[in-house]
């Protein structure tokens, strides 16, 4: 079973000088995840600044070390400060954010034996589909297995700075280390590509070169990616089974019980840790072609479960609910290809304790059935009215609608009713996405002084009506003779 993530930002030297260029991280000799350095800087504190991050496994030694790619040269001899620690040449594995201090020295020797990982082959730049600027995601392959992701817009993928967005892939001593593209967009997926790279250009293929590259990728409506009778190195290195499925990638809102959440969210498929990023204000990811996003990867053939946990506080939540598209699913998903928008819902007492959804609140957990109502209702015109409350559950004809937001009663409440539950209420506003409603049916008083008012205007009109008659000059009668 996966651990929880083990997450780096802090400094970097080079001996005395503040370190450039790249940085490494693996756990068991096994590149984990690479990062920018600036001005001897990489990652940052914030919720959603990049970091580095390495995944152990339960069982395993679960080693961390670093290297430092600077100025063409390797160097994995180093000395890291973390809290009140100092170690040499590497870690042990601690869950959780960590700023770290390491400091590299250039007469190190790394004594790295076989199936040692190569140093990243990293790629920004342009991508385009036949004439057209290219939009949506561009994947990254060596030896047909999926190695990153990146969304493109405008033809532009990731940047030149430090710290902008790349495509890394990581190749190994002794394989093949064949480097190919796949661009999703408008629903089709294109493989057949052109690759121009410094001064050459490639089809279909590239060589595995370490380093940072400005590639211009041009992929063809009416290319066919299919092998040419080589070694299957244009996306299928042989592997006819366990195929790598599109990724699935996500982006939304996280809550923990009725609270925005902040801190960690991992993801995973059929239990393997896949990614993590930092929430903030209940925010994680982004929609925009460039905002960073939680990745997954399948692979045809398995069970593809998807789930996520959330580490906030020191504790982890792993029993969720999550509302996708128009559907809502419990402490699962399906593996379904492409970007989406999620909304997670983490409960604090490790069950999310479904009610039987007879609410209508969308089948979030978050309408839960401590809210309340109050209904103003009369049990008969003669009376004087009175104040009622009416249960959920009560079967008197109350019903709600969760969009409408309205409350419609089609008995009247008895004069008694609040002796029987006056403190069983409805409210209808705790959820975060509508608003409480209370309704009052009017007084039968207020219908008595309307009448009142307008038999009291009828009588000024009638006495102006006989003032203005009484006012009019009588003709003058003369008697006859």
């Amino acid at each position: 079973m996966p651990l929880n993530p083990s997450v780096f930002y802090g400094m970097a030297y080079l001996d005395d000088s503040l370190a450039s260029s790249t940085l490494n991280l693996y756990v068991d000799g096994v590149l984990q995840n690479s990062i920018g350095i600036e001005n001897g800087v990489f990652g940052g504190e914030g919720a959603l600044d990049e970091k580095l991050i390495a995944t152990g496994y339960d069982g395993n030694s679960n080693v961390v070390t670093f290297s430092l790619v600077s100025g063409g040269e390797t160097y994995s001899s180093f000395t890291a400060e973390l809290s009140d620690a100092t170690y040499e040449d590497e870690l042990p594995y601690i869950e959780g954010v960590h700023y770290v201090v390491l400091t590299f020295s250039e007469t190190g020797d790394t004594g790295d034996n076989e199936e040692l990982p190569l140093n990243p082959s990293v790629f920004y730049g342009m991508a385009y589909l036949d004439d057209s600027l290219a939009s949506s995601t561009l994947n990254l392959y060596v030896d047909g297995v999926l190695q990153n992701s990146i969304g493109i817009e405008n033809g532009v993928f990731g940047g030149e700075g430090a710290l902008d967005e790349k495509l890394i892939a990581t190749g190994y001593d002794g394989n093949s280390n064949v480097v190919t593209f796949s661009l999703v967009s408008g629903g089709e997926t294109y493989s057949s590509f052109t690759a121009e790279l410094s001064d050459a250009t490639y089809e279909d293929e590239l060589p595995y070169i370490e380093g940072v590259h400005y590639v211009v990728l041009t992929f063809s409506e009416t290319g066919d990616t299919g092998d040419t009778g080589d070694t299957g190195d244009t996306g299928n290195t042989g592997n006819s089974e366990q195929l790598p499925l599109y990724p699935e990638l996500f982006y939304g809102m996280v809550y923990l019980d009725d609270s925005l959440a902040s801190s960690t969210l991992n993801l995973y498929v059929d239990g393997v840790l896949q990614n993590s990023i930092g929430i903030e204000n209940g925010v994680f990811g982004g929609e925009g072609a460039l905002d960073e996003k939680l990745i997954a990867t399948g692979y045809d053939g398995n069970s593809n479960v998807v789930t996520f946990s959330l580490v906030s506080g020191g504790e982890t939540y792993s029993s969720f609910t999550a509302e996708l598209s128009d559907a809502t699913y419990e402490d699962e998903l399906p593996y379904i290809e492409g970007v989406h928008y999620v909304v997670l819902t983490f409960s604090e007492t490790g069950d999310t304790g479904d009610t039987g959804s007879s609410s209508g609140g969308g089948g979030s957990s978050r309408s839960s059935s401590s809210g309340s109502s109050s209904i103003v209702s009369s049990s008969d015109s003669s009376e004087t009215p009175v104040t009622t409350s009416v249960p959920k559950t009560s079967s008197s004809g109350t019903s709600t609608d969760s969009s409408s937001n309205t409350v419609e009663s089609s008995e009247n409440v008895g004069p008694d009713t609040t002796q029987d539950s006056p403190d069983e209420t409805l409210d209808y506003g705790s959820d975060r996405n509508e608003t409480g409603v209370v309704l009052q049916q009017e007084s039968p008083l207020g219908g008595i002084n309307m009448y009142l008012a307008l038999a009291a205007i009828l009588l000024i009109l009638i006495a102006l009506a006989a003032a203005w008659y009484q006012s009019k000059e009588k003709p003058e009668v003369v008697p006859q003779q």
